[in-house]
């Protein structure tokens, strides 16, 4: 009895890499035309697109004619693009970016004729567990992969993959690869001892383990594509020649029909929930999320904005005709995806330049977009000479009090902050008294062009969706509260922090101090942009900031804050390291900040990084030992080892790459104490490490000069990337000031749901504008003059009030005609949602059903409800 192979054409296409952009675009233009050349002659049945759409895009735009042909293709089941707009990273890409990407993946396939629904990530670096509860939100039932899957699993070739909701797909995995027997099959070598795959293992040991693995008796997957790789125009002919000459029979066929195939024959497939990122069979780089720092913040920022301000401030304020912004929220988006790719900014420094430069692009074109909304409503009111209009916007949808950062202008040192004719209080952290002449010999300094510009803190509470205008009130006899200055501490009804030989934290919910509480580490990396790698006999030096000296320290009604300055010595290269030298200096500036109204702790820090291939890490020591920790994912929460089994023999058993527990870091990772529990919030930091299996070391930065190595410690054999060359990135090396931005708790409360509220609440920033007429470029969009709104917006807007919401909140949207609102439940309860919606829509904002009554939400459900708009 023959064996069944299944070959399914495709070719797996970075838009970016070690080459740019435009080099893809030539490329795939030049490679395109010859497909749909082949198509013409029949010498292409099927082809398989990457489960993208961004190539085809890009495509269409330079070549238009072309879009009937592709149009025809799609439709009549030849040709298969989506439902991504492009591959993704599966593990810091936050679960709305996610939701963006397929949504316009989707768009631009049915645009073109349909989209094709296998999930398709062939290159993606492991698989997040919340992609079934995201891919069923887009009625996808299949998934294709390839890298993640190891023996430990338990699994088969094919099985299904499952979250936390009961949501699941089935998955195929190409354990051998993409591509494993594509060079040889093209060369006619396929059955000779001259067949290896790009790892150089033997393609025929490799057919043997998959169909030992297959849950279709004696059958596998043959996929016939690789990287960049053109369409394959002689398949009939070669599946003819091996049909003829061997005992394997080859067949045609695409992923749609071989995953129907597996669903009518198959038996006992097996399930799987949790992540894979197993390092056995494939490279899934478990240290890449700390590689290109610096374009990680800019991105975490970028989904930030969208996600909790630009995105909801739209849909509330759609009725003052805010109505063009939607396209321009698009363009952010996939800026953003452009350079968010699942290459994870691993590429050369000449592409990530542009990635950074892209990246940047979405950032500023989202900034300006959220400050040009809150500028129409504001600028909209009226203002004068002695009254400025200050409008707070809040996001949210539940009642709030907050403490707001706020920066005013005034013509007057002195001023008062009212809403609804009652004096607010507020803390004053600094005035500025500037200088708005032009300075030039010619002209005369005008005293009426000095205005002042104040640093300060608002408490003021909000009331789900919506906003209030505030009064700035000019020559006010107000007295804020100043900051008290402090010895070496600083101290709140939550915590004590003081300074002294280091630092040392009270938690006084727990009674529990923990001296040496933060401290900087320091250690070699001889790797490259996807691994770090500890150098043999490394030299691992610490700062507990005891050198350092207080820049600030100050109590106040609202905040608390301590400032360190200090050096922290570290060798300049892996030569200084090796001899025990460190004649680096890397000058820090760390910031604590309390709140009084809230247990957080803000840990933000600079530093001027002037030594080459280390790594640094904050640390925050715990007081018990914990077999795992539990980080945030997309829409939920997931347990990983501290101490993986595997590590102890994985090179005895062939692990492609040491399984370090070092983990990505999306939002948020706790840890449990003797009393309370520990979470790391972060709004820059996208990597941890539990060390000592009980102290959480987070990753800064990592300085390196090359885009693939080979024969790391942790990685042995082949440079990732190029097998036969290496880049240098000397950009990598993050050479000069890096920070970072994190926050911390001590909490009773180790509800999943409350954690995922704590970060959206700490991913926010303050959303304000003032009416004001003396610094025009702060924002710079304040600058252009606007016609007022007419009519009118009114002082106070309430948009949507939940009054209990006991589940996380997504982001909330415009949609056509209808608002859609994003809600999760990270918990183990089953919990009731009371909201004003109406009806149920999926991830493209179809209607699923209509809400009779209050839905309940699953453990782990994600749910998008609609309301038309009004």
């Amino acid at each position: 009895m023959k064996k069944q192979a299944y070959i399914i054409h495709h070719t797996h296409w970075d838009p970016l890499w070690y080459f740019t952009k435009e080099d893809a675009l030539v490329q795939f233009s030049h490679n395109f035309k010859e497909t749909l050349k082949g198509f013409s002659e029949n010498r292409i049945r099927h082809y398989f697109l990457d489960g993208q759409s961004y190539a085809i895009e890009q495509y269409l735009l330079q070549f238009p004619e072309d879009k009937a042909k592709v149009e025809q293709l799609i439709k009549t089941g030849k040709l298969f693009i989506g439902p991504f707009y492009n591959q993704i990273d599966a593990f810091i890409t936050s679960g709305e970016s996610i939701m963006q990407n397929l949504k316009i993946g989707i768009a631009i396939a049915e645009g073109l004729g349909g989209a094709n629904l296998q999930a398709y990530l062939p290159d993606t670096f492991g698989h997040s567990a919340d992609f079934p509860k995201i891919f069923n939100q887009f009625n996808i039932r299949d998934f294709i992969i390839t890298r993640g899957v190891g023996d430990a699993y338990g699994l088969d070739n094919e099985f299904y993959f499952k979250s936390d909701d009961g949501s699941q797909v089935l998955c195929a995995v190409m354990l051998a690869g993409y591509g494993y027997g594509t060079a040889a099959f093209k060369e006619g070598t396929l059955f000779t001892t001259e067949a290896k795959d790009y790892n150089k293992i033997d393609v025929n040991s490799l057919i043997d383990r998959l169909i030992a693995n297959s849950s279709l008796e004696n059958s596998f997957v043959f996929p016939l594509g690789f990287d960049q790789n053109p369409s394959i125009l002689d398949i009939a002919e070669k599946i003819a020649h091996y049909n003829a000459s061997s005992d394997i029979r080859f067949t045609e066929t695409t992923w749609d029909a071989y995953l129907k195939k597996v669903r009518k024959h198959a038996k006992d497939l097996k399930t799987h929930q949790g992540e894979l990122n197993s390092t056995q069979y494939h490279r899934v780089h478990r240290t890449l999320f700390s590689s290109r720092s610096d374009i990680k913040t800019i991105q975490d920022k970028v989904e930030r904005m969208l996600t909790y301000e630009v995105m909801p401030l739209s849909a509330m304020l759609f009725r003052y005709g805010l109505n063009n912004e939607q396209k321009l929220m698009e363009r952010a988006w996939k800026l953003l995806h452009e350079g968010q790719t699942h290459a994870s900014s691993t590429v050369s420094d000449t592409v990530n330049a542009d990635i950074k430069a892209r990246s940047l692009n979405a950032y500023n074109l989202a900034f300006a977009l959220k400050h040009h909304m809150m500028k129409l409503i504001a600028r909209s009111l009226p203002a004068t000479e002695n009254h400025h209009p200050l409008v707070i916007f809040s996001t949210h949808p539940e009642t709030r009090t907050k403490h707001h950062k706020l920066t005013l202008y005034t013509k007057n040192k002195t001023f008062s902050i009212t809403h609804e004719q009652t004096a607010l209080p507020y803390t004053l952290l600094s005035s500025e008294k500037i200088d708005g002449n032009v300075k030039a010999a010619h002209l005369k300094n005008d005293p009426e062009k000095h205005f002042y510009k104040h640093e300060l803190i608002l408490p003021f509470t909000t009331h789900g969706m919506g906003y209030d205008t505030l009064d700035v009130e000019e020559k006010s006899t107000q007295q804020p509260d100043q900051p008290r200055p402090t010895e070496n501490k600083i101290e709140n009804a939550f915590y004590t922090i003081r300074f002294q030989e280091g630092l040392s934290l009270t938690d006084k919910s727990s009674n529990t101090t923990y001296d040496t509480c933060f401290y900087l580490e320091d250690g070699g990396d001889q790797g490259d942009n996807y691994d770090f790698d500890k150098p043999t006999n490394d030299w691992v030096l610490t700062d507990t900031f005891k050198d350092a000296e207080i820049a600030t320290a100050f109590e106040s009604k609202t905040i608390n804050r301590l400032v360190l300055k200090g050096t922290f010595f570290v060798p300049k290269d892996l030569t200084e390291r090796h001899n025990k030298q460190a004649s680096a200096p890397l000058a820090y500036t760390i910031t604590l900040e309390t709140d009084n109204i809230a247990n957080t702790i803000r840990v933000c820090g600079a530093i001027d990084n002037q030594a080459e291939n280390h790594r640094i890490r904050l640390v925050i020591k715990g007081d018990r030992i914990n077999a795992s920790s539990e980080a945030g994912t997309q829409f939920s929460v997931i347990k990983r080892p501290t101490e993986p089994e595997e590590l102890e023999d994985w090179k005895a058993q062939g692990f492609f790459e040491a399984p370090v527990p070092v983990y990505p870091l999306l939002n948020f990772v706790s840890l449990k104490q003797e009393k309370t529990t520990l979470t790391a919030y972060t709004r820059s930091i996208k990597e941890y490490e539990v060390i000592n299996k009980k102290d959480l070391a987070l990753t800064v930065f990592r300085s390196v000069g090359h885009l693939g190595r080979p024969d790391l410690n942790c990685r042995p054999g082949r440079p990732s990337g190029l097998d036969n060359k290496i880049i240098t990135t000397p950009d990598s090396q993050l050479l000069g000031r890096r920070t970072f931005d994190i926050t911390l708790t001590y909490d009773q409360n180790d509800n999943p749901n409350h954690r995922h509220k704590s970060y959206t609440e700490l991913a926010t920033d303050a959303l304000y504008h003032q009416n004001q007429p003396f610094e025009k470029t702060d924002p710079t969009i304040t600058y252009f003059p606007i016609n007022p709104l007419s009519p009118r917006p009114p002082h106070r807007l309430r948009h949507l009030h939940i009054a209990y919401l006991p589940m996380a909140y997504g982001t909330h949207y415009l949609s056509d005609k209808q608002e859609v609102m994003r809600f999760y439940n990270a918990g183990e309860d089953t919990l009731l949602l009371k909201t004003p919606f109406t009806h149920i829509v999926d991830g493209m904002d179809r209607k699923l059903g209509t809400l009779d009554t209050h839905p309940l939400l699953k453990p782990g459900e994600l749910i998008n409800l609609a309301r038309n708009k009004f």
